[in-house]
């Protein structure tokens, strides 16, 4: 399991390096190449995100049962994927209040969050 935090953390550190890479090139209004470094970060987001899944399959698989999502989840937090179209960047006009928008659904806890208050070892 060690290993596979190693792995996990060396994403995340490229994640990083790509994401400074990306603020340096759009101070410098070099577009083209922030979106190239937003596309290797959203690539090492993903293998960071598999490493978690695989993480936490190994965990429970050892009898790491309470609290391993929500433990793995808060200590190896994966930040959101960078847009990697210039507009989707600048765009920050509020959205028209007269379109047609269905209404928000509320978020209830997975399956997971029930067995975890409600499941047998309580």
């Amino acid at each position: 399991m060690g290993k596979q935090g190693e792995k996990i953390l060396h994403a995340m550190r490229e994640m990083n390096e790509h994401k400074l890479r990306y603020q340096q090139l759009l101070s410098e209004e070099s577009f083209q190449a922030a979106s190239d470094s937003a596309h290797r970060y959203n690539e090492a987001r993903q293998r960071a995100i598999k490493a978690r899944w695989e993480l936490l399959v190994h965990r429970q698989a050892v009898g790491f049962t309470v609290g391993n999502h929500s433990y793995v989840y808060k200590t190896f937090h994966i930040h959101e994927a960078l847009p990697v179209k210039f507009d989707e960047v600048n765009d920050t006009t509020p959205p028209d209040s007269s379109d047609s928008v269905a209404p928000k659904k509320e978020k209830y806890p997975d399956q997971l969050d029930w067995w975890q208050k409600v499941g047998r070892w309580r």
